[in-house]
């Protein structure tokens, strides 16, 4: 009879103990800790993705008095396609993670290794494929005394030129970006920029020895009207004509060559240039 009366007791002591300390428990979790985490800027990447460089999951709870803000900052800073972020704490229990992506204008094609450059010369990796919708390809660039280092490609003229002049095509108008397919740095007499119009070869003039750097940079602007206007003529044209090439290196004067194709009686095809 007494051990029944001490477990009338004491069970409802014990129920009464662990509601206690959930209760508690839930009252700490909310005072002190953070427990919504919100993310903006991310238009194209996952706030899962950024969630995995933080470390945390999304019903994560950050201890409010342990956060350290410089810490979130620098593992989300190592994602690739981040440029910037900014964390602030928002009272009662929200922290806010602000970032900025970064926006590439092209593909380069460096030893068959696919990277991301932005407007500031900065490359990375990629881990979105949706990035690369729709971007001009640089190719060619041989770095023969030092292949394969990004820090030497980054100081390349080659780079430099290629980057300019697709900076300065986005400048002028989204159209005239939107007409280069690629830009090819692997002749010494030319650039070679293919549009995305039949992928018609536009030949480029490389720097002389009496260019200037602002010599050039002006001859490259004006030779980047001319690739544009010769598109924008020729685009309305919805005839068979082929083109094989538009030579603009040559002081006014746009030299297009056309390629003739003649069907032979017995069907096969003769290729002739004039």
């Amino acid at each position: 009879m007494k051990k029944n009366f001490k477990l009338i007791i004491f069970i409802p002591l014990i129920v009464f103990l662990i509601v206690t300390a959930v209760v508690l428990a839930n009252k700490w979790r909310t005072d002190s800790h953070y427990n919504k985490i919100t993310i903006r800027g991310n238009f194209t990447i996952p706030e899962d993705d950024i969630l995995k460089y933080l470390k945390l999951e999304n019903d994560s709870v950050i201890d409010l008095k342990k956060v350290n803000l410089e810490l979130i900052q620098d593992r989300i800073l190592n994602h690739p396609e981040i440029k910037k972020v900014s964390v602030v704490k928002q009272p009662p229990k929200e922290l806010i993670i602000e970032i900025v992506e970064k926006k590439p204008i092209a593909i380069i094609n460096f030893y068959n290794k696919l990277m991301l450059v932005d407007r500031d010369f900065e490359i990375f990796s990629f881990k979105n494929s949706g990035m690369l919708y729709d971007l001009p390809v640089i190719s060619g660039i041989d770095l023969k005394n030092d292949p394969e280092n990004i820090n030497s490609l980054k100081k390349s003229f080659e780079l430099k030129t290629a980057i300019f002049l697709i900076n300065l095509a986005y400048t002028n108008s989204k159209t005239l970006y939107s007409y280069i397919s690629e830009i090819c740095m692997n002749k010494r007499d030319m650039i070679i920029i293919y549009s995305n119009y039949r992928s018609i070869p536009f030949y480029f003039p490389r720097m002389d020895k009496g260019d200037t750097e602002k010599s050039y940079s002006d001859k490259l602007q004006f030779k980047l009207k001319c690739f544009g206007g010769f598109l924008e003529q020729i685009l309305p044209d919805k005839s068979e004509k082929e083109i094989e090439y538009v030579d603009l290196r040559f002081e006014k004067q746009v030299i297009a060559k056309e390629k003739l194709n003649q069907y032979l009686s017995d069907g096969s095809q003769n290729e002739k240039t004039n």
